[in-house]
Parts: C-alpha cells; sequence; structure tokens
C-alpha cells in the first residue's frame, strides 16, 4: 500500500520560505489509497481444495501469516489459501465435524473461533487449533442462523457475529443482526437490529482501524452482494460497493491487517456451488491524522522550494 504526505505547500512555500523555525510540529494527513481501486471485486481464482464438502467454505481470517486460513463447513478441515492464485498451500484437519460457519483469529489470545451446529437447533461456540486438530466446546450461542464472526482489533479482541435474523424472535430470516459474543462463555448479546433493511447478511468484517464491514446478499441467489459500513455505536449504514457477482453470495470476509484489504469467499450459483477467493476493492480510503516532527538540525531550513514539499521527518 502506498504512503503518500499531502500538504498544502504549493500555495505556502513561497512565504513560508526562512521564517519556520527548526523545531515547528506540524499536524497533516496521512492517506493510506488503494493504488485505483474501482467498486466491485478483483477474481483471484477458484477454491478447490480435496475433501471440500457439500456445504463449501464458511469463514476466513488473517492470523499474522502472509495467506489467509479458510473454514470447510462441515468442520472438518481448515485450509491456509495462497492469495495469489487461491491455490492450498497447508491443509489442517480437525478433529470434530459439525454444521460450522464463520472463522476468527483472536490476536489478543492467539485463539481461533468458529460456531457449530453439532446436535439440535443450537449454535455452538468453538476454539480450534488447526495445528494439534483439537476443538474445544465454549458454550451454546442460541438458535438462530449464523453466518460470520470477526474480532476488534483495537478493543481487545472482542468478538462480534452477524446473523441473518428478520426480527427479534429470529423467527424469520432474509434479515440481519450485529451482536457481540461472549469469548468465556458463548452467550450472545444484538447490539443492534436491522430487521430486512439491508436485505440478508452473510458476513462481516472489522478492519485494523477498527470500522464495521457487512456483506449483504440482495434479491436471493438472482441478485448480488452489497456491502455495507456499519457503525457499531449507532447502527447507521452507509452503502460502499457491491460485488458485481449475480447468482452469488459472500460466505465470509476479513481484513488482511498489514494492508488493510478487504477478502472474502464468494459462492457462485446453488448447484454445483463455484467458489472463489476474491479481494473486494471500492472502499474508501483510510485517512488518518498524525503529528509530525521536522527532523531538528537537518537543515537550516528545511522547506525547500526545489523539494517540491518533500520534507525529513520524524512520526511518533
Amino acid at each position: 500500500m502506498r504512503r503518500s504526505l499531502y500538504a498544502f505547500w504549493s500555495s505556502m512555500n513561497k512565504a513560508l520560505s526562512g521564517f519556520i523555525p527548526l523545531y515547528a510540529a506540524v499536524v497533516c494527513i496521512l492517506l493510506l489509497s488503494h493504488s485505483m481501486a474501482s467498486a466491485g471485486a478483483i477474481t483471484i481464482g477458484q477454491i478447490t481444495p480435496a475433501g471440500l464438502a457439500p456445504q463449501g467454505i464458511r469463514g476466513i481470517t488473517f492470523d499474522g501469516e502472509a495467506n489467509p486460513l479458510v473454514l470447510d463447513g462441515s468442520g472438518r478441515t481448515i485450509w491456509r489459501l495462497d492469495l495469489q492464485d487461491a491455490s492450498v498451500i497447508s491443509t489442517f484437519p480437525l478433529t470434530f465435524v459439525g454444521d460450522a460457519s464463520g472463522l476468527a483469529f483472536d490476536v489478543v489470545t492467539g485463539r481461533y473461533f468458529t460456531s457449530v451446529r453439532i446436535a439440535g437447533p443450537d449454535m455452538n461456540l468453538f476454539t480450534v487449533d488447526p495445528f494439534s486438530g483439537f476443538a474445544t466446546r465454549v458454550g451454546p450461542m442460541g438458535r438462530f442462523n449464523f453466518w460470520n464472526l470477526a474480532t476488534h482489533p483495537i478493543t481487545g479482541g472482542d468478538l462480534w457475529l452477524v446473523n441473518d435474523c428478520a426480527n427479534t424472535q429470529c423467527t424469520e430470516v432474509g434479515g440481519g443482526t450485529l451482536g457481540t459474543v461472549d469469548k468465556s462463555t458463548g452467550a450472545v448479546t444484538p447490539v443492534h437490529y436491522f430487521g430486512t433493511s439491508l436485505d440478508l447478511l452473510t458476513a462481516l468484517a472489522i478492519s485494523p482501524q477498527g470500522r464495521f464491514f457487512v456483506a449483504a446478499q440482495r434479491g436471493g441467489f438472482s441478485g448480488f452482494n452489497r456491502i455495507y459500513e456499519i457503525d457499531p455505536v449507532s447502527g447507521e449504514s452507509t452503502f460502499i460497493t457491491d460485488t458485481g457477482s449475480g447468482q452469488s453470495i459472500l460466505r465470509g470476509m476479513a481484513f488482511d491487517p498489514s494492508t488493510s484489504r478487504l477478502y472474502g469467499v464468494e459462492q457462485r450459483g446453488i448447484e454445483p456451488r463455484v467458489l472463489y477467493l476474491i479481494e473486494v476493492t471500492g472502499l474508501p480510503s483510510l485517512q488518518i491524522e498524525v503529528v509530525i516532527d521536522i527532523k531538528p538540525g537537518s537543515d537550516p531550513n528545511c522547506f525547500n522550494n526545489n523539494e517540491r514539499g518533500v520534507i525529513p521527518i520524524a512520526i511518533f
């Protein structure tokens, strides 16, 4: 990701030259922008691991490695996929089998979370260890159709979810609810009910800066995926982009914390289900305000008109 430092030296250079103290502190805007991203999505490659269950892929997460992990919908396997072509790099068999959905890595504790329906209608929160294959039940999450989990990278790894409940009792689907999950008990606390206003919510991702994005399937499998940004405090939603793929559903989304790029698993079609690793583009550029201190003693006058605003700085 390219980082560019913008200021208004073009109009102020001449006036400022020779009059700025060496130890000046300047507040500037650091713009982090995707290189010429446009609305939609980039298809990286088809996901075709050996032994993939009929449920397909139902979760994706980044755990500090350069390439993401994805979860088999039967809860039998986790794979690490290559971000360049979606090929399988590593295979991690798991010791349990159940209707699994969602995969989230908690950077604070180093644990991996998923939800599993083993028997009956209840979903259960589990921790899984891809490297040993062991899975541990944490507790019941409730009776609802569950879709996706995500941990908050700023607030100590708080665990969040979205489901497709259209009402508070979850007796109807085709809508969505945003809630939190107690990592020690599995108990779910609904935070915002969206009803059917955003259509069917299928995926949740929280950016490294703490911004919430959800995927919503509009018009069933004959429709397409829309991406919204959600304010977790007010519940206000803002339409951002769509993936541009009809007859599809996003089975999971996750941000790469090293690049702030958003990736997802997109299912296209029903019979057969064809799965693709995609990068979601068209997200708003991130703006971070930082304080910079002009490097002392580097030059009698560090503001040089000939350098077109390029100056030596230290960021604290």
